[in-house]
This record gives C-alpha cells, structure tokens and sequence, in this order.
C-alpha cells in the first residue's frame, strides 16, 4: 500500500491541517516553480538558436568580427582570437543576440541588408514566433549588463542578487547555483524577469571580490551626482563604461599587482636577512644581545640553547622584541625580528629597511667592533618568496576547545576594533564615520557580505553596534 495521505487525510507534517491545504499546495507550488523555469530555459535555447540561424541568413564574417570587436572594447589586433576567451561561448552569442547594433545602416532601401537595430528585435520583425518567445525577446532585449552582488545562495536552486547600482534585490533561480563560498562576490550578467520568476542570462564566468566592488561604487557615486537616481536606462546609457569595468577586473584577476605590504609599524615589507661574524664567543654574543629580548627571563634563553660535548653554546635562536603595538592596542609584546646565533655567526632576519636600520644599530651599541663583523645583508624577493610558500599539511583534524574559546575571543576583539579602524576601501575613514552618510553606508554594507564571519553573534553585533540591518 501508498504511504502517501490522501488530500483530506490530516497533513503529515503536523500542522493539523488536512494534506490539501497544507503540504500538498507547498509540493504543487515547487513543481510548478520548476516547470516555469524550465520552460524559460527551453524557450532561451530556442530563441538563441533560431536568432543565430537568422544572424547567418542576414548578416555576413565582417558583421560578426565587428560585433566581436566592439564586445570586446575595441582591442590591439593581437587579442581578438575568441578562442583565448570563455566569453565567446555564452556571453557574447547572448549580448551579440539581444544587445547589438550593427554600426552601419544599408544603403538604400533596396538594400538586402537589414535595417539597424538589435538583432533580436529584426528576427521578430521578419520571422514569427510563439507568444512566450516573443515576451521572452522583449524581457532580454530591456535587460541591462551589471554588476550584481550574491547576497546568499540557496544549493542548486537560487540566489539573491542585488544590483549595485539600482540596489535593486532580485532572488534568481539558478540551478548551477554554488555552495555559499560565492556569498558576497560580484559577477556581471543581466537578469531577465518573465512571468514571475527571474534569471541570469549571459551570465560572465569570473566573479569579483571587494576590491572591484569598492571600485564600483566610486563610479557609482560619481554617476549619481550628476544624473541622479540610477534605473535601467541609466544602466543602459552607461553599458560601455560597465564592460570597460568588466575587463579591467578580469585583467586584475589574471594579472594581479603584488599588494604593497606593511608591517605593524607600518613600514614596507621587505625580508632582510643579516649575516655577521663573530669574533668572541656565542656566550659573551649572547649576554650582551639578551636585552633585545624584552620580556624573555634565563630559562627561556637556556631553553633555547644548544651545547656541544665541551658544553659550549653553539645554537641558540630568540626573538627581537618591544612592549606594545601601536596597531593592535591589546598587544603586550611585538616581534620585530629574529636573531640567531650558531657557531661564529649571528644572522638577523627583519621585515623592513627601517628594522634593518634600527637592529645595526642596536648590535653595535651592545657588541665592539672587533667583537663582530658585519658580512652581508641578504634582501629577499617578496614575489619569489610567495611562489615558494607551501602551507604546512599538518593542520589538527579538530580544534580543541580551549583554542576554540581563544580564537573566537580574538575574532571578537578584531571585529570591536575593526569599526573604529581606518579602512582603505572606505577611503581611509571608519566603518563608523562611513555609515553616517548613504554612500559610504552601502560601502559598508558591501564589505561586510564579502566577509566572513565564524561566530554569527559578532556578525550580529558589528550590525547593530553600526545600525545597519541583517
């Protein structure tokens, strides 16, 4: 026998409802979710291909080349083969289709060329169609290219866009829809909206993170001043500039600058490696060269010492260190280097020239000249050393709780610093002072979808401490 109830069977679910007007209703408004969007995506494939077949019916290589050329903003000869870009393949057949104006008009009108117009738009006007391909031309053809950030994602199913310049919020179905690694990224489409339900139509292959975003909204803000409130026609007006953002960000994806580094005291990084030679012995190195160990006392020197068979000191490896940080206020102690001493060589490894300036001469008010020798200062490439980091594979497979308890304090006190902290991407102003005007408020807004955060509660109270809504 069916496990399944009947309509006036009571509602499994427990409601107390009967299953009609329950669960059943529930099931039935999926299903038919499911069959809308499946008839959109039926009806794309049919739409695209009957296009495509007029386009080569109508129009000729050269007209495809000029269409490919302006879609790609008018590049050096040398970057035109389509088959270096994932963009040939769904998101130019979608913009050459719906969004397209061939730049000459026909001569006359014997001309056995089309007038000018969005491709699309002339298929209708020549061919017929079913009424659902039609309102599906028409939805494409008034669907702008922007930029939209992923709000929260719902596994195979959908996604909440918003679009970052109309502030528009839109939940999308989308099948190929990730796992929620894609919260808070950007990604450059256009959204068709038909018969209640909204998809992504051409869809670019690379998302962007919240540096592209930021750069956005200051083209935003620019816009705004001057002409107002930003709608689809705004959008449209400005789509050349959009797509000009679109390949500059793709560029910075796949040709990154290498960041400029600070360290806590707000130098440039740069890795130096000091080498000396010794001309007394490690012990008397040692005793005069302690002092920079702020903090350390003699038993964590002589845990860190090695001996030889004549109970020599031969080895021992302790940090260069000062009371407090002027970036992190909670800090007791800062790490300014490392020194080593092995054998009849002290080696010094620092993170900036200004460090390197500051431990020479500390070494040489502690040690006389013919007690050490200075050999060579190793500087060492940044990008090298990146290329060379191998992340260690030893990571425990569960975090003890104790260290749990440690790592979440911290969190909390970065996220209580963090709204009070000068912050690049805010233009050097607070979270705090950003939110006090709409501009910098959806700045604001934008960053923190691109975080992530390990405690829901410091999520919820970095929210609320700035007045912002969850």
């Amino acid at each position: 026998m069916s496990n399944k109830p009947g309509r006036n069977d009571l509602c499994p679910c427990g409601s107390g409802k009967k299953y009609k007007k329950c669960c059943l209703v529930k099931q039935s408004l999926v299903v038919g979710d499911r069959m809308i969007y499946q008839r959109l995506r039926e009806t794309e494939g049919r739409v695209m291909a009957k296009i495509d077949d007029f386009f080569a019916e109508q129009f000729d290589q050269d007209d495809y080349l000029d269409a490919w050329f302006e879609f790609l903003l008018w590049p050096e000869e040398d970057l035109l083969d389509p088959t270096k870009y994932e963009e040939a393949d769904y998101m130019f057949p979608v913009w050459r289709q719906f969004h397209w104006l061939s730049d000459e008009e026909p001569d006359d009108l014997l001309s056995s060329k089309p007038p000018k117009d969005k491709i699309a738009l002339l298929y209708l006007a020549k061919k017929s169609g079913n009424p659902l391909e039609k309102e599906f031309i028409h939805a494409a053809v008034n669907a702008p290219w922007c930029f939209y950030q992923i709000m929260s994602v719902v596994a195979g199913q959908s996604m909440v866009l918003k679009n970052l310049l109309s502030d528009e919020v839109i939940e999308v179905t989308e099948r190929q829809a990730s796992q929620n690694e894609s919260v808070g990224s950007m990604l450059f489409t256009t959204v068709v909206q038909l018969h209640g339900k909204a998809m992504m139509l051409g869809g670019a292959p690379y998302l962007f993170q919240a540096s592209h975003i930021m750069q956005l909204l200051d083209f935003k803000e620019a816009v705004s001043a001057e002409s107002g409130i930003w709608n689809n026609g705004l959008i449209f007006e400005y789509d050349t500039e959009l797509f000009d953002f679109y390949w500059a960000f793709k560029s910075e994806i796949f040709n990154p600058v290498m960041p400029e580094l600070h360290n806590t005291d707000g130098d440039r990084i740069e890795i130096h490696r000091l080498v000396y030679q010794l001309h007394c012995e490690p012990e008397v190195a040692l005793e005069a060269l302690k002092s920079l160990a702020i903090g350390w006392n003699d038993e964590d020197f002589q845990r860190e010492k090695s001996f030889d068979e004549a109970g020599q000191l031969v080895h021992i490896h302790f940090p260069w260190l000062k009371n407090g940080n002027k970036q992190s206020k909670e800090w007791e102690l800062t790490v300014l280097g490392h020194l080593t001493l092995k054998d009849n060589r002290l080696e010094v490894e620092v993170n900036s020239r200004e460090r390197v300036t500051s431990i020479k001469r500390r070494i040489s008010q502690r040690l006389k000249k013919d007690q050490i020798q200075f050999l060579v200062d190793e500087i060492q490439d940044m990008q090298q050393l990146m290329e060379n980091f191998e992340p260690s594979t030893n990571i425990p497979e569960a975090t003890a709780p104790e260290l749990a308890s440690i790592q979440d304090d911290f969190e909390k006190k970065h996220w209580q610093q963090w709204v009070d902290m000068p912050i690049p991407a805010l233009g050097d102003m607070t979270p705090r002072e950003s939110v006090k005007s709409s501009y910098g408020r959806h700045r604001v807004e934008s960053l923190l979808t691109s975080f992530s955060f390990n405690n829901p509660e410091h999520k919820k109270w970095v929210y609320q401490e700035l007045g912002l809504e969850l």
